[in-house]
């Protein structure tokens, strides 16, 4: 409320905000798979890297036994892909860390995160 003098009766009910605990990232190492379709990791929204897939350790290993492929083919109609998390709550202002590794598939390529 941008007044003041307001009070708010609630009938002894209770409004809660943010009342959550810090959990991180869902399924951060890719590990668990849509049971309809392993090769997209659950908690992942990949709708806008269409080229992306869970891959196993057989194909290229970072850490665990999965990992994210993702892949621009030359004149693809998605220049620029990209993935996003389930949401993550940050219970207060601070620092915090982002980790990942990214590697172009041939020598000569670009990759950036």
């Amino acid at each position: 409320m941008a007044a003041s003098n307001y009070t708010v009766d609630l009938n002894g009910y209770t409004i809660t905000y943010y009342d959550m605990e810090f959990t991180g990232v869902q399924n951060p190492g890719f590990e668990e798979g849509s049971p309809t379709d392993p090769r997209i990791p659950i908690a992942w929204d990949l709708s806008n890297a269409p080229h992306a897939y869970r891959q196993n350790y057989s194909e290229k290993l970072y850490y665990d036994n999965y990992s994210l492929h993702m892949q621009n083919i030359a004149g693809d109609a998605y220049p620029q892909e990209y993935v996003l998390t389930s949401p993550v709550y940050l219970p207060s202002a601070g620092r915090y860390a982002v980790f990942a590794k990214s590697a172009p598939m041939k020598p000569g390529t670009a990759c950036a995160l």
